[in-house]
């Protein structure tokens, strides 16, 4: 699955893992970061919940072009 992803997604994804390090880090183990790790793991997360939201919302209306353009089933 991970092969039909883009190269955008593979950096998503690598984004993703290094936020939910830092940020269950801190929640879990009570582990120490300052206050600018801990924004900018929460700010990465944040965007990539949006990101996804947005590539997820495109697929769905080029799914319903493309059923408008070819109404056959």
């Amino acid at each position: 699955m991970i092969g039909a992803c883009s190269a955008l997604t593979h950096q998503v994804l690598g984004q993703l893992k290094a936020s939910v390090v830092v940020l269950g880090g801190w929640c879990i183990f009570d582990q120490v970061y300052p206050a600018k790790s801990l924004l900018g793991a929460a700010l990465a997360a944040s965007s990539i919940v949006a990101y996804t939201s947005i590539n997820l919302r495109e697929q769905e209306q080029q799914k319903l072009l493309a059923k408008q353009r070819d109404p056959s089933p």
